[in-house]
């Protein structure tokens, strides 16, 4: 059965930026092929904690980011502020999880106190001693964890960690600080190079680990069988045509291209904007796919020729972008939401390419739009925190604001209609922000679903949001290069999907719900079967 790595994260507003994004990608790159499933929470607060070890059931926990000594580890507070979670309540928690826990690294600065204090309770705790550049962190966790991808013992993998230090720091007259290890007092004392930052303390009498729990088949397949290879830049979007034989990518190399599901080959071209492409929907019928460019311009390109029908210019101010659009073909417009000065939302009719309304949304940009099945509903996501729902019935005029709905920009917005046979029961909203999580919100109503409201999970910002056709299952894409996929109805998480080596900015499922296609900053779009 395979063990579970679980990597807790917590950069919080007053202290140093962290590169903790590279961190556990390195984790992630030398843990790839083996047996090992790695679950990440970010922004984590003292009270993730439980919920985290509860859900997860991890055999190795990996906590990144910063340590003050006595004060305790560095998590996440209100409005992202410093908490600390205190020595005595780390080592009590990890005690109740002593059966099942069997390695606790903490890849943070001024650790000792608590490494110390943890290793009465846990076999093995790797600790720090004194501040750690970043570099160094990352180096000794991408050797402690090639050695546990390849199966050695814990204090081997340490080993392998240190050793990988040595290697890129030979010279101790390199190093910007002096490193002092942490000495486990039961044991004779041994001497320890200098710029050997991290120190293996290891429980006087190990106890036995409880293996994880036989659970459930994966719902998705571990790995992509299929790649689309050929933008020279990020992907920012994805959408598959109805029928679902193809799929339509934008990018930042400022084309939009068109691939063929069941062979992997490019189908057709789209040249013509003159700054990268954000934003690419297809229309209803198939025909038709509509482009948003950073140059505030909207293409309309037939997609079997490859010609381009009609473009629109949104702005005539060349510091406008054109971060997202929402389109309804069948009604025949396009809704677009920009950033300069200030947000913008306008609605174009589809045709004529004639502005139908407009709204200035205040000083903070629109990030995402979201529209109804019914196109009765439009809602925006900005980067000042706030969400607003526009019923377009009555125009673009008096929305339904939800203030601070994220701590900070809302990226990625959907809307999931769940019926009662053929009748509309309700509407979920759902967002994702920059602050690393996904909230659900009854669209009717505006307020926050009762139950698992917040969903938590990822270790970066939530870049896109895409429902599986029967309503039942969410994606989500994220900065720190993953996909995780969860239950809409309960909230619960279900899979991590690994292969990404930088931010995923777009996620979608197919129109029959058997395949969810991904693509990001590495230039690749993955396509990963649904069960």
């Amino acid at each position: 059965m395979s063990k579970r790595i679980l990597i807790l994260s917590a950069n919080p507003k007053g202290t140093s930026a962290l590169d903790l994004n590279i961190e556990i990608r390195e984790i992630r790159q030398v843990l790839k092929g083996s047996d090992y499933i790695l679950e990440t929470r970010g922004a984590v607060r003292p009270a993730d904690l439980q919920q985290a070890l509860l859900e997860v059931q991890p055999q190795i926990v990996h906590f990144c980011g910063h340590g003050e000594g006595t004060e305790g580890l560095v998590l996440v507070g209100d409005r992202g502020k410093i908490k600390f979670a205190s020595t005595k309540a780390l080592a009590n928690l990890f005690k109740i999880f002593q059966d099942s826990i069997e390695c606790i690294v903490l890849n943070a600065c001024y650790t000792k106190v608590q490494a110390t204090a943890i290793s009465n309770h846990i076999n093995y705790v790797v600790g720090m001693n004194r501040s750690i550049l970043d570099e160094s962190a990352i180096i000794f966790a991408r050797g402690f964890y090639g050695g546990i991808s390849a199966e050695k013992a814990i204090a081997t993998a340490y080993e392998l960690g240190k050793n990988a230090i040595e290697l890129e720091y030979p010279d101790q007259e390199t190093i910007r600080r002096k490193l002092v290890p942490i000495l486990d007092s039961r044991k004779e004392e041994l001497p320890t190079p200098e710029h050997l930052i991290p120190v293996l303390i290891q429980k006087a009498n190990p106890i036995s680990i409880t293996p994880p729990k036989p659970e459930a088949e994966p719902n998705f397949s571990k790995d992509a069988f299929q790649s689309f290879i050929g933008h020279s830049d990020s992907v920012r979007a994805i959408a598959f045509t109805p029928d679902g034989k193809y799929l339509a990518s934008a990018s930042d190399d400022r084309t939009v291209r068109l691939w063929d599901i069941a062979t992997g080959q490019l189908i057709n071209l789209f040249k013509g904007h003159k700054e990268r492409v954000k934003c690419v929907q297809i229309s209803a019928d198939g025909k038709q796919i509509v482009s948003g460019s950073a140059d505030s311009t909207l293409k309309i390109w037939d997609l079997e020729t490859g010609n381009c029908t009609k473009t629109i210019k949104t702005s005539l101010n060349p510091k406008t972008v054109l971060n997202a659009i929402a389109i309804n073909s069948k009604q025949r417009f396009i809704a677009t939401g920009s950033t300069s000065v200030k947000g913008t939302i306008k609605l174009w009719h589809w045709q004529t390419g004639e502005m139908l309304d407009a709204v200035s949304t205040a000083f903070s940009g629109i990030r995402s739009l979201a529209l109804s099945s019914d196109a009765r509903i439009l809602v925006s996501g900005s980067g000042g925190k706030t969400i607003k729902i526009w019923d377009l019935e009555k125009g673009l005029q008096e929305p339904q604001i939800i203030p601070n709905a994220h701590m900070s920009d809302v990226f990625s917005l959907t809307i999931c209609d769940r019926a009662e046979g053929e009748v509309l029961r309700d509407r979920i909203l759902i967002s994702g922000g920059k602050d690393r999580t996904i909230k659900r919100w009854n669209l009717d109503t505006g307020k926050e679903m009762r139950s698992a409201h917040i969903l938590k999970g990822h270790a970066g910002s939530i870049r896109d949001l895409a429902i599986s056709p029967d309503g039942k299952k969410l994606a989500s894409a994220s900065s720190d290069h993953t996909v995780k996929i969860w239950e809409i109805e309960t909230g619960k998480f279900r899979e991590t999907l690994t292969g990404h080596f930088e931010v995923v900015r777009a996620v979608a499922f197919s129109p029959d719900g058997k395949i969810l296609a991904s693509a990001g900053d590495d230039w690749d779009i993955k396509l990963w079967q649904v069960e």
